[in-house]
């Protein structure tokens, strides 16, 4: 992986450590979108990847 790739993949494994995995069971049992999960997601930059064309 490149050094911008690790960078990702570092954000995006602290994300769900810290963010996501301790709200995730509550979100499944209440059914209710995780609109601020996703409103963070995008503030990270974890949405709005490109994924290369040679992949």
């Amino acid at each position: 992986l490149s050094d911008t790739d690790k960078e990702i993949q570092e954000t995006a494994q602290k994300f769900a450590r810290e963010e996501i995995i301790p709200v995730a069971a509550d979100y499944d049992k209440s059914g209710e979108y995780c609109r601020p999960l996703v409103k963070r997601a995008w503030e990270l930059g974890l949405m709005n990847t490109g994924i290369p064309q040679e992949l």
